[in-house]
Order: structure tokens, then sequence, then C-alpha cells
């Protein structure tokens, strides 16, 4: 892989919209990397308070907004260190947070199907415990699936 480039606006070789791709791609994103970390981390602790903690879907939001801290980062950190080790790690990572927050979406969505169909059974079926298990066995699953990726990564 290939080092960081520096910005030389002098060069003739470099057109302007390269120069504008440059300065967007290392210091927009890691501006919004910042704000989207600092919100989630927000959402994260509004999750865990006491008045809404018992509630399953608090549990997959707080667990939806750790695994979009985890993207956050590791998209922000592959355009600013691209190196091979890294690489392999990075799209690990990167992939198996994607999916799962792709299936907690899923999870919360499939407990809100049962909820308003099956309302009598809701109580009974949607426990915190088997939210909390879910959750892990998804984390779980992600990462087990993606791990060939640490050493075949194409990215």
């Amino acid at each position: 892989m290939t080092e960081p480039t520096t910005i030389a606006l002098e060069d003739p070789e470099i057109h302007i919209y390269d120069a504008i791709n440059e300065v967007i791609s290392y210091y927009v994103t890691g501006s919004l990397a910042v704000l989207g970390v600092f919100t989630n981390i927000l959402s994260f602790i509004a999750m865990l308070q006491p008045e809404i903690r018992h509630k399953t879907t608090s549990a997959y939001l707080a667990a939806l907004s750790l695994s979009d801290i985890v993207c956050l980062v590791f998209f922000t950190l592959r355009i600013w260190y691209n190196y091979t080790p890294y690489c392999h790690v990075n799209s690990y990572l990167r992939s198996a947070a994607i999916t799962y927050s792709g299936l907690l979406i899923v999870a919360v969505s499939f407990e809100r199907v049962i909820a308003v169909w099956l309302p009598l059974k809701a109580s009974s079926w949607l426990t915190r415990k088997r939210s909390l298990i879910g959750i892990a066995l998804m984390a779980v699953g992600c990462l087990a699936v993606y791990a060939p990726r640490t050493v075949y990564a194409n990215t």
C-alpha cells in the first residue's frame, strides 16, 4: 500500500479537483467522524439511563451506537493510514461492524413486528435477557464470518 500523500497546490501536475478531493478526504471526513463518534457516545449514554435501560430496544440501540463508532473510526483511519498489515485488520473490523449494524436494525424491526402482531406474547418473548443474548450472538457471528479477512483482505 502507499503512504498518504501531501497536498502541493503549486505542482502543475495536480489538478485543482484532485487537491479539493485530498482536502475533503482528510479534513472534512475526519471532522465528520469526530462529530459522529461524539454523537454516538451521547446516544450510548442516553440508552443506558435508568428510565429506559430495562427496555429491549435500548439494548439494541446502545449496541448500534458502539457499532457505528467502530465503523466511523475504521473508515476514517483507512483514509489516513494505508499500509498492508493495517488494511487487513481494518477490512475485517469495518466489514464486521457494517454487517453487525445491519443485523441490529433487522433485530429491532423484528422485535417491533412481534410487538405489533402478537402483543399478548410479546412481553414473554421479548425479554431483555434474550435481547442481550441475541446481541452477543450477532456480534460473535459477524466477527467469525469475517475472520478470514485478516488474512485475505482485498481493500
